[in-house]
């Protein structure tokens, strides 16, 4: 769909065939890992070493009625991040806040490197750092706007205007709380964390 000229607006019917096409790229993704694991199995190293998979971006997909990425929906801004370290043991599911900048210092203390101050970077929870801090929240950058996620609220503020959204009871982002007055105290504790970190980050 990207990569052809099309004269009309997405339809239903086209944003399910890109979802269609999507499925067939996580796929291959899927046999591409698969071959890469079974390598280092064969050349018998996969015991000594951590695979970190994840992804820079999503699709919309559709979702909001959009497709490609450049906002901070979940469908453009919440990818996957699986771990696999042989000294783990048991697979587990976490839901603690991690950013993709996270795996520089995972992989700096996983070599018996220290993380230099000036790094934005703390290495990922359960990966064999008991001691690692963990995020309060998430803050992103776009060139057209900012955001900060706590886990269960998350604000952005775009040229166009802001939006605040309760995700745990609102995991489509489709009721803005930004105007709703039982949100204002959210709203200004959420900006002033917002408004300090883009602070810190020029």
């Amino acid at each position: 769909w990207y990569a052809v000229e099309n004269s009309e607006a997405p339809t239903r019917e086209t944003h399910m065939v890109q979802r269609a096409y999507y499925s067939g790229l996580i796929k291959q993704i899927d046999v591409e890992v698969g071959r890469i694991v079974d390598a280092l199995d064969r050349k018998g190293i996969l015991d000594n070493t951590v695979i970190i998979f994840s992804s820079d971006h999503g699709d919309y997909l559709g979702d909001h009625g959009l497709r490609g990425k450049g906002s901070f929906y979940e469908g453009a801004c919440h990818v996957p991040m699986l771990v696999r370290h042989p000294d783990l043991g048991t697979s587990q599911v976490r839901d603690d806040l991690v950013t993709l900048t996270d795996v520089t210092a995972t992989m700096l203390r996983l070599g018996g490197c220290d993380v230099p101050d000036y790094v934005d970077s703390v290495p990922l929870p359960g990966v064999g750092e008991s001691d690692a801090p963990t995020r309060e929240f998430v803050f992103g950058v776009l060139s057209g706007g900012w955001m900060l996620y706590d886990g269960t609220w998350k604000l952005v503020r775009y040229p166009q205007g802001t939006q605040l959204y309760h995700l745990e009871d609102d995991p489509d982002e489709l009721h803005n709380r930004a105007r709703d007055p039982e949100c204002a105290s959210i709203l200004n504790e959420m900006d002033v964390r917002l408004t300090a970190e883009v602070m810190r980050s020029v």
